[in-house]
């Protein structure tokens, strides 16, 4: 891949309209919906191609087989440190502690907006009230513990620990939001 920034990449895949591959976790996923929301504020036309997941996905990025893949930081990181692959822009507006060097996507693409992506913990369906709350109060003093959180930020995770009710309406508010966006796409279930 000849592009070294977001800006060349554009222009690489504005003169080879339908030549350029991207990967993702499979149809419907973040990688998935980055991607397109990529091609379509940046105006080209890539490929799309799922793998069942990251591990795949990594794969098929250092052996060639596409040239594209908008995985999160805490899954190339490691590969972009030690030399293996190159991070054109971050999706996020900001950049990361340690590579102020690399710019947000949106220095070339103002209007572009990652799609929404978090981890949550989930339990069976009608876990006791206080069980949640152990476990909720649990996970956030471990996500406050200065080691855990060196760790994950050092691997280009963003923490930002929430309570039960605020992930409920957070899933509410993106299957909305998300839901609009697979249909303004044209993505289809697979």
């Amino acid at each position: 891949m000849p592009a070294r920034t977001i800006e060349e990449l554009i222009a690489y895949a504005k003169r080879n309209p339908g030549k350029l591959t991207y990967a993702s976790i499979g149809v419907g996923s973040a990688y998935h919906l980055d991607g397109e929301i990529f091609k379509k504020t940046a105006g080209v036309d890539l490929i799309h191609v799922p793998y069942k997941g990251t591990g795949p996905v990594m794969t098929a990025l250092l052996g060639g087989e596409v040239q594209v893949a908008f995985p999160s930081l805490s899954n190339i990181g490691q590969m972009h440190d030690a030399g293996k692959v190159r991070i054109l822009a971050f999706l996020d507006p900001t950049s990361f502690a340690g590579m102020s060097d690399i710019p947000s996507i949106n220095k070339a693409v103002p209007s572009f907006t990652k799609a929404t992506n978090w981890i949550g913990l989930f339990g069976p369906a009608g876990m006791p009230r206080a069980t949640v709350a152990r476990l909720n109060a649990a996970v956030r003093s471990a996500l406050s513990s200065p080691s855990v959180r060196s760790t994950l930020e050092g691997r280009g995770v963003l923490i930002r620990p929430s309570y039960p009710e605020e992930l409920a309406q957070r899933m509410r508010t993106d299957l909305v939001e998300t839901g609009k966006l697979i249909k303004e796409l044209g993505i289809k279930p697979e």
